[in-house]
């Protein structure tokens, strides 16, 4: 229900005289309207919430983690961290004390890709994927984020090329072997060589049972 207001102007023979008036006005939006509604609301209000973390996490406001990556740091909350990823929560579990100072030093990986990594922890985006995916997902599957892992696999079948193919094969093989589960590692390496094969022009038929 809405209420809404006009003012009328009556003229006289003298001077206009102003009337005033209210109506009041009724309207109803159907289900699926009123659906939307809430999933636009919803949508706003989480990507309101990811870049309110996104500025958390540029910020380090109140951090109580120090990340050390090629000699640059990252103030960093040990609470979402912990939320986001069990390998990190059973590391910080394992400390004793609630109140000593963490440190912690990352040398596998470089400073862009662990900075995307925990950007994704936070605020669920990652800038420049498009040339980090491999060392990106690498990094996801070390720390068990399953999400990034995903946006990482799905890029980089995207992005396929006769190039790229053999890269991809032995990160598929290598990497995929430690920690995944078996069908998973084979979908990935099936669909990765599928579409090589396809590239090549190869007439080979595969199949996949799960």
């Amino acid at each position: 229900m809405a209420i809404g207001k006009k003012i009328y102007v009556v003229k006289s023979f003298n001077a206009p005289m102003k009337v005033e008036a209210s109506c009041t006005l009724y309207f109803e939006l159907s289900d699926r309207a009123i659906k939307r509604l809430q999933q636009s609301n919803s949508s706003l209000h989480e990507l309101s919430l990811k870049n309110e973390y996104e500025i958390l996490f540029e910020s380090g406001k109140h951090s109580d983690v120090t990340v050390t990556v090629d000699n640059h740091k990252l103030h960093l909350h040990i609470n979402i961290l912990s939320s986001r990823s069990t390998v990190f929560a059973c590391m910080f579990d394992s400390e004793l004390g609630e109140n000593t100072p963490r440190f912690l030093f990352i040398d596998d990986a470089s400073f862009e890709v662990m900075r995307e990594f925990f950007r994704y922890i936070y605020a669920a985006k990652v800038k420049n994927l498009e040339s980090i995916a491999v060392e990106l997902l690498i990094v996801a599957d070390k720390y068990a984020v399953e999400g990034l892992k995903t946006i990482c696999e799905q890029n980089l079948i995207r992005n396929l090329k006769s190039e790229n193919a053999v890269e991809y094969l032995n990160l598929a093989y290598l990497h995929y072997k430690l920690g995944s589960s078996v069908k998973g590692i084979f979908f990935f390496y099936y669909i990765t060589w599928l579409k090589w094969t396809k590239i090549q022009g190869f007439d080979l038929q595969m199949g996949f049972h799960g």
